[in-house]
């Protein structure tokens, strides 16, 4: 389920949904937004920016900046990742405001600026910036070209291809 300021987001925005939250660009940079599981305690929403790759320099200047800005800008704890930044805003007895969030991409765009990290609106998968689309991969937004998206299309067909086979007993070849 998607929470309210979500919604208003992806309204504000024009972004897009999935089964558990929103996913879009934000000055150029992609952004993923949701809520935790309902069995997780405490309740929590998370947040995460794609990105490219980092250099260890990079990762560092982010690191020492989110820290240094963890209080005002309201996260629980965040995590840099290969492709990825992602926090967490506990929800013990107050909810994430919608400021607390916008605040946030604020931040994070003028992070990736002042390091040169480039934008993210451009296919996640290989880099092209020509017919890119929004698409929900595994409850997660990503923005694929046409041929990537292709591809993985494909390799969808031919796992559950393999898969109704071995249902059927028939070996992956003869089927």
């Amino acid at each position: 389920m998607i929470f309210p300021k979500a919604k208003k987001i992806a309204r504000e925005l024009n972004w897009h949904t999935t089964k558990d939250g929103v996913f879009g660009l934000y000055k150029g940079y992609f952004f993923n937004v949701a809520d935790a599981s309902l069995l997780s305690n405490p309740q929590f929403k998370y947040v995460v920016a794609t990105i490219d790759n980092l250099s260890e320099e990079q990762k560092q200047q982010i690191t020492t900046e989110l820290e240094a800005n963890k209080k005002g800008l309201k996260f629980s704890n965040f995590e840099i990742g290969n492709n990825a930044i992602s926090f967490q805003f506990a929800e013990n007895m107050t909810f994430t405001k919608l400021q607390t969030a916008y605040s946030l991409f604020d931040f994070l765009v003028d992070i990736f600026k002042k390091l040169n990290i480039p934008e993210q609106n451009k296919c996640h998968n290989c880099g092209a910036k020509e017919n890119t689309n929004y698409y929900n991969l595994n409850n997660s937004g990503i923005l694929l070209c046409n041929t990537c998206y292709r591809e993985i299309e494909n390799s969808q067909y031919e796992i559950e291809g393999e898969k109704y086979a071995e249902s059927k007993n028939y070996l992956t070849g003869f089927s």
